[in-house]
């Protein structure tokens, strides 16, 4: 279960004024949000270090998880410019996630926004998972990584078919990939490859927004 306490709540953070809080699903998102981050600030000092600002308690990063209404309804009574990160996944957005979308952006200094890609792990380049697991995969836009890499990490090991293993290990093993890529592979991700897996510069557009927030102060 992901844990829903806000990142950067540390007691030397708590001295410094919020200027902007970011939310996304989960905290292996942002993991590997913080190392695209720091990839893109290092080419481009415009865009800000988020893990820096996290960790210096000037933006908050919630991981709001799988039901969001109630925890992100709470941080919108939080009088700072706030950006929020929602998966795509395989479907169409819902219509109870379409309402709360608008019910952030009524707030003229709020914005929700949904990856054109399925799920974070999308943004990892394919080297940076071969390097690290000698796992062949062939990320695309809508592909689900983490499975992908932990089915080839299984098959020397001589487990039954994927298909065959309970729903529920086979969603817990997946999960543990997701936090494996995030930890693991970022490390192997460098601003070429990050280029070549979002030409369109998706995530320096998040950055971008959040960097406009904390430049209000």
């Amino acid at each position: 279960m992901v844990s829903m306490q806000p990142l950067s709540l540390n007691a030397a953070a708590r001295q410094v004024p919020l200027r902007a809080v970011v939310g996304m699903e989960s905290q292996e998102d942002f993991r590997l949000f913080f190392r695209l981050a720091k990839i893109l600030h290092r080419s481009d000092r415009s865009l800000p270090d988020l893990q820096k600002h996290a960790k210096a308690g000037e933006v908050m990063c919630i991981p709001f998880g799988l039901q969001p209404r109630g925890f992100i309804e709470m941080f919108l009574t939080v009088d700072v410019p706030q950006l929020y990160l929602f998966g795509r996944g395989t479907g169409s957005v819902s219509d109870d996630q379409r309402d709360l979308m608008r019910r952030i952006c009524r707030r003229g200094d709020c914005s929700a926004v949904v990856l054109r890609k399925r799920a974070m792990p999308n943004y990892l380049h394919a080297a940076a998972i071969y390097e690290e697991y000698r796992a062949s995969v062939s990320v695309q836009d809508d592909n689900d990584v983490p499975v992908e890499v932990v089915q080839h990490v299984l098959k020397p090991m001589k487990f039954p078919a994927w298909d065959q293993l309970d729903p529920q290990l086979r969603a817990d093993l997946a999960a543990a990939m997701a936090i494996e890529l995030s930890i693991k592979a970022s490390r192997r991700m460098t601003a070429e490859r990050l280029a070549q897996r979002d030409p369109d510069g998706e995530v320096a557009g998040w950055l971008r927004m959040i960097g406009t927030a904390l430049n209000r102060f």
